[in-house]
């Protein structure tokens, strides 16, 4: 119904607003025009109760704008969503405290996967990935936090050492006057083992020929043969000192043939070291008791086990 207020503008005349009554009160609720409407006409903007209805009058113009651009929100359910083909890393983890993310299927390609760093605070151990897919591996750093690589094992044996057999060695005699010297051990790496080989049956039991075997950094002088084993002659010396092995925790060596016999002595965990003398380790040896049935061609020769590193 028209509901229109005249109003008189004070002077000559009067005009009408355009206005709706509410029932029962009499109070009028005057109408404003949106602009939408041509000018004399009193079209209404149509409007419901959840607001003004907006009506796109033409298609968006092509351009970049990023039309709904997803934000975090809580409790929103965008509905379904299609992803196409494209080079965007689409929904890439960070770390969250508590989040499901279901199951993952990793696709073929280069990344590290499960890559652990250990650190003490101050040198990292890495257990890293290798190859294309890939798979754990651990990798020992030393103090730099540089890998340490160990090569293949290599056994170096020097030319056996010449024996005095005039007189017999006695307890505590030094075998021979000079160091053997293992040359081509590297300049550092771990020692694994020392063999032992007697190729003239001397007796090695709970009474006879045990000996004391002494390793070094670089070469000592251990006394005159068949005389008091001294080991280092003096401080200098016995700084360079790396293991000692008795023998006679073996109560016999391993008898091969009708003379030769040989002795294992595994190092474990293995030694690490770092020569003096370039790439050069060296041995000494006492006999711990005494020798007997020492014969004119008493031979000895000694091994050693290791990995350059």
């Amino acid at each position: 119904m028209a509901d229109d207020q005249t109003i008189s503008d004070g002077l000559s005349g009067s005009f009408k607003v355009s206005a709706d009554e509410v029932p029962g009160s009499f109070a009028r609720v005057q109408r404003v025009k949106l602009s939408y409407s041509a000018d004399g006409i009193e079209t209404h903007v149509f409007a419901d109760v959840l607001g003004l209805k907006v009506q796109l009058g033409a298609a968006l113009p092509t351009g970049t704008n990023a039309i709904g651009k997803l934000a975090a929100n809580s409790g929103v359910d965008i509905g379904d969503v299609t992803l196409t083909a494209g080079t965007a890393a689409i929904g890439k983890l960070a770390a969250n405290s508590g989040v499901d993310i279901g199951d993952v299927t990793i696709n073929t390609g280069t990344a590290e996967i499960g890559k652990v760093e250990i650190s003490d605070g101050s040198t990292q151990a890495e257990v890293t990935a290798s190859g294309t897919n890939k798979a754990l591996y651990t990798a020992i750093v030393d103090g730099s936090g540089d890998q340490v690589s160990l090569g293949a094992s290599a056994r170096i044996t020097p030319t056996a050492p010449t024996l005095s057999i005039t007189p017999a060695y006695g307890a505590n005699d030094s075998l021979f006057t000079a160091a053997l010297a293992f040359a081509g051990a590297s300049a550092s790496g771990a020692i694994v083992g020392i063999t032992i080989i007697d190729t003239n049956n001397v007796t090695h039991d709970g009474t006879n020929g045990h000996l004391l075997i002494d390793l070094w950094r670089s070469s000592v002088t251990p006394g005159t043969a068949n005389a008091a084993y001294v080991g280092a002659a003096d401080d200098t010396e016995a700084l360079t000192h790396l293991m000692r092995y008795d023998t006679s925790s073996d109560a016999t060596l391993t008898t091969f043939g009708t003379t030769a016999k040989s002795l294992y002595v595994p190092v474990s965990p293995p030694l690490h070291y770092s020569t003096a003398d370039s790439d050069t380790l060296y041995l000494t040896a006492a006999a711990k008791r005494i020798f007997s049935g020492v014969v004119a061609n008493l031979s000895l020769t000694f091994s050693l086990d290791v990995y350059p590193g």
